[in-house]
């Protein structure tokens, strides 16, 4: 992380268990990488609101981000599963 930007990982949305993200009406614009549409996260223990964006027509130059679920670095705990 340099100059105080937030450390963003992308994840395939194929990559994240069914069902526990739920779309908002939440929407943010990036100038370099377009309108950003964001999910919360529900599971049985806890809630996180607006946790969860993704770019569903990003601008041409981050296309590979197209429809990838971004979390906040900080927030999030990594679990691999073979199932």
């Amino acid at each position: 992380m340099s100059r105080g930007h937030r450390y963003e990982i992308y994840f395939p949305r194929e990559d994240i268990q069914p069902g526990i993200l739920e779309e908002t009406e939440t929407r943010t614009h990036c100038p370099y990488k377009g309108e950003a549409w964001y999910c919360t996260i529900k599971t049985l223990t806890a809630t996180g609101t607006d946790q969860v964006w993704y770019y569903p027509d990003p601008c041409p130059l981050v296309e590979p981000i197209r429809d990838m679920l971004a979390f906040w670095g900080d927030r999030i705990e990594v679990r691999l599963s073979e199932v």
